[in-house]
């Protein structure tokens, strides 16, 4: 593994975090290179701490099975890997988030995710063709 400084990094918007864990078809083909790159150790993946909280959301509504967060806290919490990594919400995000147009972005949690990738400076991977749009960060998909 190389050191860290020098591996590409990403962010991860919730759904492509989910269909990652549950090596879902509906993963880009790009998106999936960029999370096996992580796996491998080869890349870094900066998830924002909204997405742990969505999974949890998402499994008490029936919308995903229990294993997708219970892997997912398995693979952050791997002591061998550093590829994964909680991008906490402190006080600079929240002016971030003040940029982030909601008349393109209106939900929460994605404001909050495309705020991660533009205060980080880092591409987001993810499917939704609004963020894409959004001239404040660089998308991947």
């Amino acid at each position: 593994m190389r050191n860290s400084n020098e591996l590409p990094s990403y962010v991860a918007d919730t759904h492509a975090v989910i269909w990652h864990m549950m090596d879902s078809a509906r993963l880009s083909t790009e998106a999936r290179r960029r999370f096996q790159e992580a796996d491998r150790g080869d890349a870094i993946i900066y998830v924002s701490v909204m997405t742990p909280i969505e999974m949890t959301y998402l499994f008490e509504k029936g919308k995903i099975p229990e294993t997708v967060p219970l892997q997912f806290h398995a693979t952050v919490e791997d002591t061998g890997k550093d590829s994964y990594r909680i991008s906490e919400i402190s006080y600079e995000l929240t002016k971030i988030f003040r940029e982030v147009p909601a008349s393109l972005i209106p939900e929460l949690p994605d404001r909050i995710i495309a705020a991660t990738a533009h205060h980080l400076n880092l591409p987001l991977i993810t499917k939704d063709r609004r963020i894409h749009d959004w001239k404040g960060i660089t998308s991947v998909w």
